[in-house]
């Protein structure tokens, strides 16, 4: 997991290789086997930071900028232009 406070900046980031991150503070390891990542921020209809999407591969360098922007699409659809998000938690 990427943990630049990916989520405060409201950032995507692609990392080719985890292991070159520093532990603890850039990177907290959830799978050793873990080489790669995807960290994507998810937005209501609001366009409030509502979650952060986090996919691990065990290959170097799985995600490009392509798988970006799919994933982002369908983020969007699901959450920014469904009814899902309407409701309030409070």
């Amino acid at each position: 997991m990427f943990v630049e406070k990916q989520h405060a900046k409201k950032r995507r980031k692609i990392v080719d290789n985890v292991h070159n991150l520093q532990q603890g503070t850039a990177h907290i390891a959830c799978d050793p086997n873990s080489q790669s990542e995807i960290v994507l921020p998810v937005f209501d209809n609001t366009q409030n930071l509502i979650a952060v999407l986090d996919i691990d591969s065990t290959l170097q360098s799985s995600f490009d900028e392509i798988d970006q922007q799919y994933l982002e699409i369908m983020l969007e659809r699901h959450f920014t232009q469904s009814a899902l998000t309407t409701y309030s938690l409070s």
